[in-house]
């Protein structure tokens, strides 16, 4: 699919590794289709394992010419955590990551990082904004031991695309001390009615 798509996008570049923190050769458990492969081999799973080179963001990011700002998109079965160590000089390029992470399994004696693990290492490096998907709510504010502002939102509401960048600024100037979160009360609607949420942006 994405080798398709930058095809039909001039100037896209399609580009296939294994990431993690170190550099060298590890155990991957690969399945049938994409989901669920992972390179967690302590998690009880059936699949072929094979050993692969990996390489660090930072590493692949250095030997290639790709433009900025970066948009980085993460789906790697509980090992985002690896990667993103692997990549603050990526990082620092990035103008968006997109982490898609378990909000259920936080299995650390397996090596799976816990969902608020991955939230305070992007707090630490200025990343401030969380598209929060309604499991992941109750964890998320739950567990913060600093205060949460919560921006509810929806793709057709103007003023909330008028009230985004204000709101960015004032992320900017109060991370790390206040955490920022933001839901889309359409693919969330059971959580926005459970909060009384009437009209956005709220």
């Amino acid at each position: 699919v994405m080798q398709r798509f930058c095809e039909a996008h001039p100037g896209s570049i399609y580009f296939v590794a294994a990431a993690s923190d170190l550099e060298g050769e590890m155990e991957f458990i690969a399945r049938e289709g994409v989901t669920g492969s992972s390179f967690h081999t302590k998690l009880k799973a059936d699949g072929e394992r094979r050993k692969v080179p990996v390489l660090t963001l930072d590493r692949i990011l250095a030997e290639n010419d790709f433009p900025d700002p970066l948009l980085i998109k993460l789906d790697t079965e509980g090992h985002e955590l690896h990667v993103l160590r692997g990549a603050d000089q990526t990082l620092a390029r990035a103008g968006m990551v997109i982490i898609e992470i378990s909000t259920w399994m936080e299995e650390n004696s397996l090596g799976r990082p816990s969902m608020m693990e991955i939230f305070n290492f992007m707090d630490q490096r200025g990343f401030v904004f969380y598209e929060i998907a309604e499991p992941a709510f109750q964890r998320f504010v739950g567990q913060s031991d600093i205060p949460v502002l919560v921006d509810f939102w929806a793709t057709w509401c103007g003023p909330c695309r008028t009230l985004t960048p204000i709101v960015e600024r004032v992320a900017r100037r109060l991370s790390p001390k206040v955490r920022f979160a933001k839901v889309n009360i359409d693919d969330a609607q059971a959580l926005a009615q459970r909060l009384n949420i009437q009209a956005v942006p709220t």
